[in-house]
């Protein structure tokens, strides 16, 4: 014997569906609502870069004298500088001569290169470095025997 269910009841039967249906349909549509993209901005500061400080070393090797011209291999005067570097980051550190000594009349002393140098991190992070034969000595110098010569230097810097 088979079972009919009622016209009634089956009416029921599918209101009760439908709403079950619409309470999911509607759930589903308020998660997608709340789960929008967007855009906008954030802020941040970057640092300000602190100048290293630089200080001549004692050079050794080849002594200076009239007429010796550097020549970045066999010939030249060494420079010796050091490098103290207070950022947060290292710097490559290039330097440029920027007058003549003053420990002699004349002195008429030339680098042959640009040097530059790498310093690493931190407030004690000294370097030290010998750039050999690169300083020239020209043939008009006059009262610099036995001195040693600081060779005044400007210095520019960029973060690595």
């Amino acid at each position: 014997m088979k079972h009919r269910i009622s016209a009634p009841k089956r009416r029921a039967a599918l209101v009760a569906g439908g709403a079950v249906a619409g309470v999911l349909l509607s759930a589903t549509a308020a998660v997608a609502y709340w789960s929008v993209a967007g855009t906008g901005s954030g802020a941040a500061q970057s640092a300000s870069m602190i100048a290293p400080t630089v200080s001549a070393g004692n050079a050794s090797g080849t002594a200076l004298y009239p007429g010796l011209t550097a020549n970045g291999t066999s010939q030249g005067g060494n420079l010796v500088v050091s490098v103290t570097n207070s950022n947060p980051f290292p710097v490559t550190v290039t330097l440029t001569q920027s007058g003549q000594p003053t420990e002699c009349t004349t002195p008429a002393i030339s680098l042959l290169t640009t040097p530059a140098l790498t310093v690493s991190v931190g407030a004690s992070a000294t370097t030290s470095k010998t750039f050999t034969n690169v300083v020239s000595m020209g043939n008009s110098s006059n009262d610099c025997q036995g001195k040693n010569l600081t060779v005044p230097l400007t210095t520019s810097s960029q973060s690595n």
